[in-house]
């Protein structure tokens, strides 16, 4: 809230700024005062500045009608809408477009009407409602043809075609698509080129004419890159790369992803980054590369859940900005419903003053009875201004009574994630399990946010063993809690409904559960979703451990030696090795011998001086130097290590280490 009344207050200043250096030496505003006001507001539309923006396109629209400009005031209400379609209030945005659409048919300019035809169908077509855009589009489009604007017939060609992609009519997409490249080559637009050529190379993909939908894609790069369209030219390089690695040419495909993911870095591009990063963990895994295969993965994911945040963000913030558009539009009817009583009462002041004058020397009595209803109309003037009084002291209940609901809204997520977190942890192995199971152990187990995509389980198996799982669902947060709960419930049904006692099996049985739960997300595969785990079973009484693992790893640490027991490098879930079973593995233990099993959040950590990840190595040492300590003092040693690793950076990840002797 702070910031955005920073904004404003900053807004306020710019509009005065702009009202006292563009007004006229006549003193009133002009049309051009309003266009200027109009551009200053779409400057700071573009900038995300949208509440700057609502205060200064207010006084633009207030001048504007004030003068009955009219292009003035469609310009404003347009801006308007484009405020809200950015925040995807759709309906709103499309009541400010169809009010647009009104003034512009009072104007009975075609250049108006088109336009705002165009931005109604794209409110259409954003909320899925492609047959009402195609109307307003070709009405658009007539109008269009009518003026011969090129550029407006090549966009709304393109918008067509879209409409007929989301339809599944791709014989009329291509078509549309065609007419606008043609239009856009004719005139020399080699944005819209590109554009075309990569919407005409999507069709030819879905109609699984590979061939030519790789020629449109290459036209395309060459087309963007003439132009330097940093948005288009990774979006094409990854067109053509996902056709090179269905032909195998793995190597042509890993340049042109790299080069387009180095892009899109730069401007900032999280939904192409996150696309190109599946697609770069995709060309690893068909190159058998599992080390870079994983890297990309972990990308895609941790952009997935960014993209995922920003959304939640964005919502709150869009609620955010109603409440205060709220709330300042009924503060300004209020001061407005005050001005006008002020000049009424003026006005009859000046009459009855020039009423005075005018009859100067009449008699007394008539004196006297002008005086005393003179008198009479202020004691009603002040009847209306008390009730004025009461009316803003009304309005004022009801924004404090609105803000106490905003204040219960959020007491009550709040109380809603700590609820689940009290229902998470009734999920991880409890101390009283631990205890009655290990002799020394710890638990460093500390989540990012209040609930936890890492997780720690346990379990008695039939044959006397003790089964104890280290993992990390895919996300973090509420959605990884989500995950682990779903993981947790897999594997206590492999064990105490499967009665399944080896840790391979355990894991096999646990992944088919969690794709068949997964397959009923709606989406076409299921979801990719599942955890990386580590199950050790200890057979105390022969010293001996079996261990089956995926991905997570599991140490040793025996005296000055760390022991490292390898992973199966595929997740528990869904993926292009999910058919292989996991491998068991058998340890032979030694007394004072200490087991860790861990998850990537603390080796994950950014920190230090230099702001760098702390690493498995730096992990290893810590662990061989607090190896003799009580385990209690090497879960208190590991925490201190990491909160000064971490210094003032966030955490970034959820952290879980086990760690058991023997």
């Amino acid at each position: 809230m702070v910031l955005c009344v920073f904004f404003l207050n900053q807004s306020n200043y710019c509009a005065q700024h702009i009202h006292s250096s563009s007004i006229p030496a006549s003193g009133k505003p002009d049309t051009t005062y309003v266009n200027g006001l109009n551009r200053f507001a779409r400057e700071l539309i573009l900038k995300s500045e949208f509440l700057s923006a609502d205060s200064v396109l207010r006084l633009a629209l207030k001048s504007g009608e004030d003068l009955n400009f009219k292009r003035g005031v469609f310009n404003s209400v347009t801006n308007f809408g484009v405020i809200y379609y950015y925040q995807d209030n759709f309906p709103v945005a499309l009541q400010y477009y169809l009010k647009a659409l009104k003034i512009a048919e009072e104007t009975n300019s075609k250049s108006l009407i088109s336009r705002a035809m165009a931005n109604v169908g794209l409110i259409f077509f954003s909320n899925g409602e492609h047959a009402k855009a195609l109307e307003y589009y070709f009405k658009a489009l007539h109008l269009k043809e009518e003026l011969k604007d090129e550029a407006g017939i090549t966009a709304i060609l393109s918008n067509i075609g879209n409409c007929y992609k989301e339809q599944k009519e791709y014989g009329n997409a291509l078509d549309h698509y065609k007419q606008s490249l043609a239009k856009a080559r004719a005139n020399k637009n080699p944005g819209m080129i590109g554009l075309s050529l990569i919407e005409i190379g999507t069709i030819y993909e879905l109609q699984s004419d590979t061939m030519k939908a790789l020629a449109s894609y290459v036209e395309a790069l060459k087309a963007s890159e003439e132009c330097g369209d940093k948005v288009l030219i990774p979006s094409g390089k990854g067109k053509i790369a996902a056709i090179y690695i269905q032909q195998s040419k793995y190597k042509q495909a890993e340049e042109l992803l790299i080069s387009a993911l180095k892009i899109s870095e730069e401007i900032g591009d999280l939904s192409n980054q996150s696309e190109l990063n599946q697609k770069l963990s995709e060309l690893y895994v068909r190159q058998k590369n599992w080390q870079l295969s994983y890297k990309y993965y972990k990308n895609y994911t941790l952009l997935k859940d960014t993209i995922f945040n920003a959304k939640k963000t964005k919502e709150l913030v869009r609620n955010e900005m109603n409440f205060e558009f709220d709330k300042k539009q009924t503060v300004q009817k209020i001061e407005q419903e005050k001005r006008d009583a002020i000049v009424a009462e003026e006005m009859k002041q000046q009459k009855t003053q020039r009423n005075y004058l005018i009859i100067g020397l009449m008699l007394m009595l008539i004196v006297a009875i002008l005086v005393f209803r003179s008198y009479r109309q202020k004691q009603k003037a002040n009847k209306i201004i008390a009730l004025q009084k009461k009316e803003v002291e009304k309005q004022k209940e009801i924004v404090d009574k609105q803000k106490h609901i905003l204040e219960e809204k959020h007491k009550e997520i709040t109380d809603s994630i700590n609820y689940a977190e009290r229902i998470q942890r009734s999920f991880l192995a409890t101390k009283e399990l631990l205890d009655n199971n290990l002799n020394d152990y710890f638990v460093f187990f500390q989540p990012k946010d209040v609930v936890s995509g890492d997780f720690y389980w346990a379990g008695k198996l039939n044959n006397g063993d003790f089964a104890l799982a280290t993992a990390d669902s895919t996300g973090h947060g509420v959605p990884g809690a989500i995950m682990s709960i779903l993981n947790i419930s897999c594997l206590e049904k492999s064990v105490e409904e499967e009665k399944l006692i080896e840790p391979d099996q355990i894991l096999n049985h646990s992944r088919k559960k969690i794709i068949e739960r997964l397959k009923k997300d709606g989406s076409p595969d299921g979801g990719k979703d599942g955890m990386d785990c580590s199950i050790i079973c200890f057979d105390f009484k022969n010293n001996k451990l079996s261990y089956a693992a995926a991905n997570n790893p599991i140490w040793i640490v025996r005296g000055n030696q760390i022991l490292e027991l390898p992973p199966d490098k595929m997740p528990v879930g869904k993926h292009d090795k999910d058919t292989v079973p996991f491998t068991k593995h058998n340890v032979e233990l030694q007394k004072n011998d200490v087991v860790y099993a861990l998850t990537d959040g603390m080796p994950d950590q950014f920190g230090g001086q230099r702001g760098k990840k702390f690493m498995y190595k730096q992990l290893k040492e810590l662990l061989i130097s607090i190896s003799l300590l009580q385990m209690n003092e090497q879960k208190e040693a590991l925490k201190t290590a990491l909160d000064n690793w971490k210094g003032d950076l966030e955490q970034v990840d959820d952290v879980c280490i086990i760690g058991v002797k023997v």
